[in-house]
């Protein structure tokens, strides 16, 4: 989070957006030949986790910057929502796709690596997806002067 402010105040939120979706993207797309390693996989979870706090801290900067001062409350109770709302969905996307994807051993259905793949081969589409977005969003933020306007009567 300290480096997602020091880019976020120096870039622009945007920037941090789009770096944190990109270093997650990278972190699963490079997954794959991690999986023989205890410190492979360990240092994947690592850099999915730094790319999450990057991303994750200019969220709300990001939010604000783009809304108006009157909107910055509900705005960000829309991107938490939806945040929560993303977790939920892809770790229900992840548990199927694990489930359903198995061998058994000794008794015990487990997943199989097919099943691993497939899952961080769309975890880093989804990443990518998001850095593409942040990557749209516009360079210049609302000015903070701005101010919704109310109808005359």
């Amino acid at each position: 989070s300290p480096l997602s402010a020091w880019i976020t105040d120096r870039h622009g939120a945007r920037t941090s957006l789009w770096l944190g979706a990109a270093v997650i993207g990278v972190a699963y797309a490079t997954r794959w030949p991690m999986l023989g390693s205890m410190w492979g996989v360990g240092f994947s979870v690592a850099f999915v986790n730094a790319g999450v706090g990057l991303a994750y801290g200019a969220m709300p900067s990001a939010i604000m910057a783009f809304v108006p001062p009157s909107e910055t409350a509900s705005a960000n109770a829309i991107g938490t929502l939806t945040r929560a709302g993303g977790a939920s969905i892809s770790g229900a996307m992840v548990g199927a796709a694990l489930t359903s994807m198995t061998v058994t051993v000794t008794g015990d259905a487990i997943p199989t690596l097919d099943a691993f793949h497939l899952v961080f081969t769309l975890s880093a589409v989804a990443a990518f997806a998001a850095a593409g977005i942040a990557w749209c969003l516009p360079r210049q933020a609302v000015p903070s002067h701005y101010v919704v306007p109310t109808a005359t009567t």
